[in-house]
């Protein structure tokens, strides 16, 4: 273990991201995605789900965040 954020016990709020994932809560991808007639956007995958990192900009909950 490098430090507390490597440990394997904590547990991602997703339970896809829990069990036998290649994305463990440790090991988060970022990436681009889109749904049908909508612009690229940027994401963290976790699990098999995606969270959109410009609704946590536009609700300024990422530090350093510009709404």
């Amino acid at each position: 273990m490098i430090d507390h954020t490597h440990d394997a016990r904590h547990r991602a709020w997703e339970e896809s991201a829990n069990d036998d994932s290649d994305f463990p809560l440790q090991n988060l991808p970022l990436c681009r995605f889109s749904r049908p007639g909508k612009p690229e956007r940027t994401g963290v995958a976790i699990g098999d789900k995606i969270v959109d990192l410009s609704i946590l900009v536009d609700l300024a909950m990422l530090r350093g965040a510009a709404g």
